[in-house]
């Protein structure tokens, strides 16, 4: 799972990023063109396929 803040690679079950101390589950966004939820470090909206900002 990747830190929606700094980008480090972490476990699956992570709940705090390896390398910045980050909450992994704290950094929900919603999609600007759809308002379906944005995962951490997710590139892109799994419900329309519109880029994250």
């Amino acid at each position: 799972m990747a830190c929606g803040k700094c980008g480090g690679d972490n476990p699956a079950d992570a709940h705090f990023c390896a390398q910045c101390g980050e909450g992994l589950g704290a950094r929900d966004r919603s999609c600007a063109q759809c308002g379906g939820r944005v995962l951490p470090g997710a590139k892109f909206c799994t419900t329309c396929g519109k880029a994250a900002a």
